[in-house]
């Protein structure tokens, strides 16, 4: 095992290298503290022999005692030589630590640097993503433009010009953007496969000498307090024995056990486009051809699903595909159901619900609505209609699809943006507004994400509601969701 294996082991190893300095400089202060205390002893033993009166005894008893004096004095000699060899462990010791910090420090501001540069990338990336987004929505509304006016006639020169602009900023902008999707993978390659493994390795090669260095200390210590006697030497030999058995290896490979990864390293960035669709991105590509756009029928975009699908048993999916009034700014795209969100933030609808729909009549405890388009069922569980024809509402769901009944009374499930309210219909209850709206009118009512709306009544895709100041006033409906 090394620590190259740990791909996200950057910070994992700067904690190591300050809990190991933290190790070895509290080691350090044991050395000086026990030098500190046996140089004591020396002294005061020493002192405390040659303070004795040798006049005052004879014989056998003053032979023995001068006998006890002269042991006693080489045992202190003893400690005194280990005394000064500690000494010398603690003054190589201290410097040794003040080394392997600036070594280590290097190590960190490296690994620093790298990180910072990846992350230098990665925020260029973005930047160009986001200009690469605004040049597109500007070319959809600089096209959208363009088309309403041909359909009352010769466009405007100037309309014609805005969107040929319009739409050189978006190629521009989409192959700054490409560049910048494969600047990123390179640099995410050359961090991922060579930057960050060899300053990794380089911890690594630093932990091993760090470990040696220091169980050299410690067997000097050992050996500096080994010649003490019998009972020292005895309990010195248990310690070095467990000195001797510091392996490095050892203890690298239980780190590297405990602190490996369960993920594999992140997926490499791919070019997203603008209609989301995700591709491999090999060079810079040439600018878009310019292609003719078809107008669309208009169509209503589906709340914010909460949801992955629809509540209704045996219901559509977002996998399942049929034609779709649902449009985008290049092609025509086909789905039975509304496309999944993307891992960008929710974007609240472009334009409120028409508000002068088509009424039809309704039971009290009924809603009715009138199909914009005509829907074929593709399975059992869906509902066919005829354009115009009256939808009663048996169930909704924030995925798009809807459960109702047709005129022939049969029951299934539909796409909701194929269908209008149909008339007025009590609602009497509390609503959590998802989108900011401006009022435009005096009879609208303005509106802020996250408040809490009291909703009178619905009329053809607007809700007549009641805020919390008392003010009253229409809201559309697709800009909030029942609580």
């Amino acid at each position: 095992m090394s620590f190259s294996e740990l791909w996200d082991g950057f910070e994992k190893c700067v904690d190591l290298g300050e809990n190991m300095e933290k190790f070895s400089r509290e080691v350090l202060k044991y050395i000086n503290k026990k030098v500190d205390l046996e140089g004591n002893h020396v002294k005061s033993s020493r002192r405390v022999l040659n303070s004795f009166s040798e006049d005052v005894e004879f014989g056998s008893m003053l032979d023995c005692w001068l006998e006890l004096k002269k042991q006693q004095l080489e045992i202190e000699e003893t400690r005194s030589n280990m005394v000064t060899g500690l000494e010398e462990v603690a003054n190589t010791m201290s410097n040794w630590i003040k080394e392997e910090k600036k070594e280590r420090t290097t190590l960190v501001a490296r690994g620093t640097k790298l990180i910072k540069d990846l992350s230098n990338v990665e925020d260029i990336m973005k930047k160009t993503r986001a200009k690469y987004v605004s040049c597109r929505e500007k070319q959809d509304k600089a096209v959208q433009q363009l088309e309403q006016a041909q359909a009352l006639g010769p466009a405007p020169n100037k309309l014609i010009k805005a969107a040929d602009k319009e739409e050189k900023k978006a190629d521009k902008s989409d192959n700054e953007y490409r560049i910048s999707v494969n600047n990123l993978k390179a640099a995410q390659d050359q961090f991922y496969e060579e930057d960050m493994p060899n300053l990794l390795n380089d911890f690594q090669d630093h932990f091993h000498e760090r470990n040696e260095t220091l169980k050299k200390f410690l067997i000097d210590l050992s050996d500096y307090q080994l010649p003490l006697g019998p009972c020292m030497a005895n309990a010195d030999e248990i310690y070095k024995n467990a000195a001797d058995a510091i392996v490095s290896q050892n203890d690298l490979a239980l780190f590297v056990q405990n602190n490996k990864p369960t993920e594999q390293p992140p997926a490499r960035v791919k070019y997203e486009s603008y209609d989301g669709i995700i591709q491999e991105v090999s060079g810079t590509p040439a600018p878009a051809a310019k292609k003719e756009k078809k107008k669309e029928p208009k169509t209503k975009k589906p709340k914010k699903s909460k949801k992955d699908t629809p509540p209704v048993s045996g219901g559509p999916t977002n996998t399942t595909t049929t034609t779709s009034p649902i449009t985008r700014s290049d092609s025509v795209s086909e789905s039975s159901a509304p496309p999944p969100p993307m891992d960008l933030p929710p974007m609240p609808p472009s334009s409120a619900p028409p508000r002068n729909g088509s009424q039809t009549e309704q039971a009290d405890d009924e809603i009715v609505y009138l199909a914009l388009y005509g829907y074929d069922a593709e399975d059992e569980t869906e509902l066919t209609f005829m354009e115009g024809e009256k939808i009663v509402l048996m169930e909704t769901d924030d995925s798009g699809w809807w459960k109702g009944r047709n005129e022939k009374g049969e029951i299934g499930v539909f796409p909701s943006n194929y269908v209008e309210s149909g008339g007025i219909t009590d609602v009497g209850a509390d609503f959590v507004i998802l989108f900011d709206y401006q009022a435009e009118d005096e009879t609208e009512l303005s509106i802020v994400e996250g408040e809490t709306v009291h909703v009178l009544t619905l009329s053809d895709g607007w809700y007549y509601a009641r805020n919390s100041s008392g003010l009253e006033g229409n809201i559309p409906s697709n800009y909030c969701e029942e609580k």
